[in-house]
């Protein structure tokens, strides 16, 4: 795996995209990759723009962007990216599984 730079700004996490060996769209192509959101309505571009630039609130007071690389006149992200940027907030989400162990396991790891 190679490395991949990884910044931290404050309560700000943020990760540069590697042009190279990601596939780059613009934001109008990437939101056109994610399903409707509210009353069934496309995710507009201007709402990408907003995750790289302003980013989202994590439950842990973190905040998240979308990576995204300037290119002139246009912000660029790639699929690599918002699968990353869902995976994260996702992983933010989910609580910590308890292991629940059943009389039967209990029983097992006792040796009876």
């Amino acid at each position: 795996m190679a490395f991949r730079p990884f910044f931290v700004f404050g309560d700000t996490v943020n990760a540069m995209i590697d042009v190279a060996t990601e596939t780059l769209l613009n934001l109008n192509a990437a939101s056109r990759l994610l399903p409707p959101s509210r009353k069934n309505k496309p995710v507009n571009e201007s709402t990408l723009w907003r995750w790289i630039t302003a980013g989202v609130k994590l439950k842990s007071g973190t905040v998240l962007r979308l990576e995204g690389v300037r290119c002139a006149s246009r912000w660029l992200t790639s699929r690599e990216a918002l699968q990353r940027f869902m995976q994260r907030q996702t992983e933010c989400c989910i609580p910590e599984m308890k292991r629940v162990r059943t009389t039967r396991k209990r029983k097992v790891l006792r040796g009876v």
